[in-house]
């Protein structure tokens, strides 16, 4: 077994869960400067990385692309559907459980219940031109897959798989070995800045009722990409948790992406397909970041004194906001840059009320990003053995297959 193996498989979630868990352990006998030091290194391998992954997105879709053919267009379509369907199903459970438990429960009100900014920032950065955005590196390689597909040389084939080649010895033994720095750097930033918030106590059975709804859904789509065998739930929960802990430590679904990546090709049955599908989905598909929404909408309705919505005008939100979530906002707080004007129009929130649930979705913010990385690679999972089962995929599968067991050998 190879050294990256190893690290993969133990070595990797315990350094990440220690590497989160330190700042919050020792981070009042860590003088700040120190801190400032290790967030500034975390900085710069999250400028390197951030330069890097579009460039990794452009060389797996274009390589998916040509080794999927024609089934690429199905898959798009399907793809498409399957995350609005997911982003309402999301909305409308939140919907439900909050309709029957808010009207019962208490919630402690704390007008200045917001996080406070903390004084850690980096020394130095490291300042590298955006040459490629991550939308247009799905753009690119989308193009770039259908144009080899129509007419392809064995020269630009070959091109084309060296790229992916060395794409996937970037993520497997650059990005992973790395990654557990750029989680200690970001949770020192993170406790920094929340040090003086207790978010149980500030929003009371708000946040317990959300922490649960989202174990909840996690548990629901580890189940279905399981095919419903708690046996093979667990095995994909705990290889996807090096994903999911270092998504709260970076707050970031674009930081974790690598990892997501690794951790979800080990998983499915076609991980040259998860390669093209996670960059696709990953700011349009968030199902933890729709539960948070729908349940902090109406407890803001309900702190404003307002009648909680009837189920006309939130299938008509829901609908709005999955809509509209095809757009890609990629900015902090981009949620509730899409969902606030839908918010206006539909349900009549002030600007006030706005701000409440901009607020108190920032600081959910991470727990949100989390359970989003999670339930991503189920859905990647479970979109592949759809796509299995219904014969979208056949031949091309085995030749994807046979190329991911080829890197993993020849590494």
């Amino acid at each position: 077994m190879s050294l990256a193996s190893v690290v993969m498989n133990v070595k990797f979630p315990l350094s990440v869960l220690i590497a989160l868990l330190i700042p919050f352990c020792s981070g009042r006998w860590v003088d700040i400067e120190s801190q400032a030091q290790i967030y500034t290194l975390s900085i710069a391998i999250k400028d390197i990385l951030v330069f890097c992954l579009p460039f990794v997105v452009m060389s797996f879709v274009t390589a998916c692309i040509m080794l999927l053919r024609w089934q690429t267009l199905v898959c798009l379509m399907l793809l498409i559907g399957a995350v609005v369907i997911s982003n309402m199903m999301a909305l409308w459970l939140g919907y439900a459980v909050s309709t029957l438990l808010i009207p019962v429960i208490d919630y402690p009100w704390d007008g200045n219940a917001q996080g406070q900014e903390g004084a850690l920032c980096s020394l130095w950065r490291i300042h590298l031109p955006v040459l490629l955005t991550h939308k247009q590196a799905l753009v690119v390689g989308f193009v770039v897959g259908i144009i080899l597909n129509i007419r392809c040389h064995p020269t630009l084939r070959y091109v084309v798989l060296l790229a992916e080649d060395v794409s996937a010895f970037f993520l497997r033994y650059i990005c992973i070995p790395l990654f557990p720095f750029l989680v200690l750097g970001f949770s020192f930033k993170l406790q920094a800045d929340f040090v003086q918030q207790d978010v149980p106590f500030i929003f009371g059975s708000t946040f317990w009722l959300i922490m649960l709804l989202q174990m909840a859904v996690i548990l629901l789509y580890f189940l279905m990409a399981a095919g419903f065998s708690w046996r093979k739930a667990r095995f994909y929960l705990w290889r996807l948790f090096p994903a999911a802990v270092s998504a709260i430590g970076t707050s970031s679904s674009l930081y974790s992406m690598p990892v997501l990546m690794v951790c979800t090709e080990r998983c499915g049955r076609c991980p040259v397909l998860s390669r093209a599908v996670i960059p696709a989905i990953l700011y349009v598909h968030n199902v933890g970041s729709a539960l948070v929404l729908s349940i902090l909408v109406l407890d803001v309705m309900r702190r404003f004194g307002m009648p909680l919505p009837k189920p006309s005008d939130f299938i008509l939100f829901s609908l709005c906001y999955a809509l509209a979530k095809l757009t890609v906002v990629n900015v902090p707080g981009g949620i509730i840059l899409i969902a606030g004007p839908i918010l206006q129009a539909t349900m009549g929130f002030s600007d006030g009320m706005l701000g409440l649930v901009t607020v108190m979705y920032i600081i959910f913010d991470p727990f949100a990003t989390a359970v989003n990385v999670t339930i991503n690679g189920a859905f990647v999972i479970l979109f592949s053995r759809l796509c299995l089962r219904w014969h979208i995929l056949s031949s091309p599968q085995k030749e994807c297959h046979a190329r991911y067991l080829t890197q993993r050998r020849k590494y």
